[in-house]
């Protein structure tokens, strides 16, 4: 009768590592496709200013733009590609609009201004929610 000692294992709350790497795999894609999508149309609609000007700040509000939808698109993309329904992106899609909401608020953003990112902020939601549902239809979750 000898003691043993237990290694302290560390357990995440019901998941394995098949759903780690979907959630994983889902955020990067959620990121990826809202960070294109909104490149595309924002650049469709404004270009960076060629010469230093300290009252154009585009090339500031296209990075933070880029900054806070890669993580709001890899948060929706990775609930979508392990939803169950498409319900499930209510509450994800509802707290990224919350947020872009609050940090237009924050920055002191007009109307008008808060109006146009929320506008870009669509584009990333839709691409991300899109394409992990998509994917979530093509590489089903495996039973069990």
């Amino acid at each position: 009768m000898g003691l043993t000692r237990h290694q302290p294992t560390i357990h995440l709350m019901g998941t394995n590592r098949a759903s780690l790497l979907r959630s994983v795999l889902g955020f990067l894609t959620g990121a990826f496709l809202a960070d294109c999508a909104i490149a595309a149309i924002f650049f469709s609609f404004y270009s960076l200013p060629a010469t230093d000007d300290p009252r154009n700040h585009t090339g500031e509000a296209f990075a933070l733009l880029m900054l806070v939808m890669g993580v709001a698109g890899g948060f929706i993309g990775s609930r979508g590609l392990s939803a169950d329904f498409m319900s499930d992106l209510l509450w994800p899609v509802g707290l990224v609009y919350g947020i872009v909401i609050f940090l237009c608020m924050l920055s002191s953003l007009s109307f008008g201004e808060a109006a146009i990112m929320v506008g870009f902020a669509s584009v990333g939601v839709a691409a991300s929610a899109t394409g992990a549902l998509l994917l979530r239809k093509k590489f089903p979750p495996q039973a069990g």
